[in-house]
């Protein structure tokens, strides 16, 4: 966002083959574009710098652990895929800390919000791992030593579930996190390989996805009933979740608790 600043388009104009810029307020939770962009980018310039970067980077660098072949080729540049980004700034007292999302292709992104690079595995791992991040289980966690930002230096020793590829709660966590961040033609490729219905979801359904997807993560973690409500009683300091009362939303994702095996206290 500074050394590079000089490369964008901050005039708010959006000239022809430009990218959009995404900032932190771009993305949120199940929301993969705002339209508030940090600035725009011609394309080409883009992906010069991207892959200069790339072709410089250490062997301490995720890129290292890919082959030469793969970081040689422009066609293989991440930011020519969707990718799952989260904001950097995050403080424990917002409504959320950490706000993650699956981010469309052809795009760039600011320092501020990083991306996942993947460097095994698939769309479905993708799926899986934005599925976690979203949820209130690990929003909670990530309350108890997040003040001000959300970096890799925290983020990579935060415990994520490690089921089975063939694990059913893995297998529905996928199927409901890939089916909420597939919501335009721009991931129909991404949802294809993932194996979900791409395309918007009604507020309703899209809220039901949420209370099932709360409730599979919850068991993934291997909590208890009387845990679950003390991380929905204790998530936010009004007493709300995601703005609803905590109990409401407690109960509701208890519904799906116990239809996935979960016993109710």
């Amino acid at each position: 966002a500074t050394n590079d600043r000089r490369r964008m388009i901050v005039d708010g104009s959006s000239p022809a083959n430009s990218w959009p810029v995404f900032g932190g307020q771009s993305f949120d939770n199940w929301n993969n574009d705002s339209a508030s962009y940090f600035a725009y980018i011609d394309s080409e310039i883009a992906m010069q710098l991207f892959q200069n970067k790339r072709l410089r980077a250490n062997r301490n660098s995720a890129f290292s652990e890919l082959p030469v072949q793969w970081r040689e080729d422009r066609n293989t540049l991440p930011c020519l895929f969707p990718r799952v980004a989260f904001r950097d700034v995050a403080r424990a007292t917002d409504t959320r800390t950490c706000r993650a999302a699956l981010l469309p292709s052809n795009i760039a992104i600011v320092n501020n919000s990083p991306y996942l690079l993947r460097i095994r595995g698939d769309q479905s791992d993708e799926a899986f791992i934005l599925g976690i991040f979203c949820s209130i289980p690990f929003d909670w966690y990530c309350r108890r030593y997040i003040e001000m930002h959300l970096n890799f230096f925290l983020l990579y020793p935060f415990p994520i579930p490690r089921p089975d590829s063939d694990d059913e709660l893995r297998t529905r966590a996928v199927e409901l996190s890939g089916r909420l961040a597939a919501q335009d033609e721009r991931f129909t490729e991404w949802a294809q390989a993932v194996g979900v219905d791409c395309g918007p979801i009604g507020d309703d359904a899209k809220r039901e996805m949420i209370m099932e997807l709360d409730a599979v993560v919850s068991l993934l973690y291997g909590l208890s009933a009387n845990q679950l409500r003390a991380i929905y009683r204790t998530f936010h300091h009004d007493g709300t979740v995601d703005g609803e009362p905590w109990e409401e939303r407690f109960n509701a994702v208890m519904v799906y608790y116990a239809q996935h095996g979960g016993v109710v206290e």
